[in-house]
């Protein structure tokens, strides 16, 4: 009797985001990037995190339990490694296994405008003068006039901020990228999303001038797409709930070396900019 060849990995998602979902049956995506918690799946623009990192919920991201993200990895999983992606069936399918995302529970990344109040900015910005702390690889003289310049809709000096910023710093993620992050964000979670700023990083970009990771990142960003941290951060400014914001605050901060308290840097900036117009 022929004995059936019993595949290396067969996980099932814990959970995945909608915007994972909408992504086009093909079988051209392939690993970009391989980690301990999980590995980096290019999908077109988009990098896609599939494993498990604290539980972040990120835009395109699957989460799997940790112990079986081991297990495929085990398996030889390596940068390069072809991957497809069925809709119908919701499988991520490999030459030795599959992942099945059709039981995860689904998560949206996409922020939700709303209106903040003046006591809520207040509040926030107290909690995150702490945190928001640029790192030495972004804290630059462009700071003070790229405030200036945004507050005065100055399109030609935000395009010089832009220009300086993006691609700024070391590592997988550039400070100046993440304190741009934090900063589109607040952006787009306020209702201005034709804003000069949205602007001038989508035309950047173009250039691809920074890591893959961060336009991967901002691409997400300029759609409205967010991770799970920056969007209770925003819910909890909006019910100016001073505990959930600490508790938001905290778990971005712990993103990477420095990316997350350049996020929050991002983040005040814009906060302060509102606090100053109200």
């Amino acid at each position: 009797m022929e004995s059936k060849i019993q595949p290396a990995f067969d996980i099932s998602a814990v959970h995945v985001s909608r915007s994972f979902l909408t992504l086009p049956d093909t079988n051209d995506y392939e690993v970009h990037s391989v980690y301990s918690s999980g590995f980096n799946l290019r999908a077109g623009r988009y990098l896609c995190f599939v494993g498990n990192k604290n539980n972040e919920q990120l835009p395109f991201g699957v989460i799997l339990p940790l112990y079986d993200y081991q297990a495929l990895l085990a398996s030889g999983l390596e940068r390069g490694n072809a991957m497809a992606w069925d809709k119908s069936s919701r499988c991520l399918i490999s030459s030795n296994g599959l992942i099945r995302l059709g039981q995860g529970i689904v998560y949206d990344s996409r922020v939700v405008s709303c209106n903040l109040s003046h006591s809520g900015i207040r509040t926030a910005v107290s909690i995150l003068e702490p945190y928001g702390i640029c790192s030495d690889n972004a804290r630059t003289d462009f700071t003070l006039p790229l405030f200036r310049a945004i507050r005065d809709r100055n399109r030609n000096r935000i395009r010089e901020g832009v220009r300086y910023y993006l691609g700024r710093g070391r590592g997988l993620t550039p400070s100046g990228d993440d304190m741009l992050l934090g900063m589109l964000f607040i952006n787009m979670a306020c209702g201005k999303g034709e804003c000069v700023l949205q602007e001038e990083v989508a035309a950047q970009l173009r250039e691809g001038i920074t890591t893959d990771i961060s336009l991967s990142n901002l691409h997400a960003a300029l759609e409205g797409l967010y991770c799970g941290s920056l969007l209770r951060f925003l819910d909890a400014v909006r019910c100016n709930h001073r505990e959930d914001m600490h508790r938001a605050a905290l778990a971005i901060h712990q993103f990477g070396h420095s990316s997350g308290d350049d996020m929050l840097f991002g983040i005040l900036f814009q906060l302060k900019q509102m606090d100053l117009s109200l």
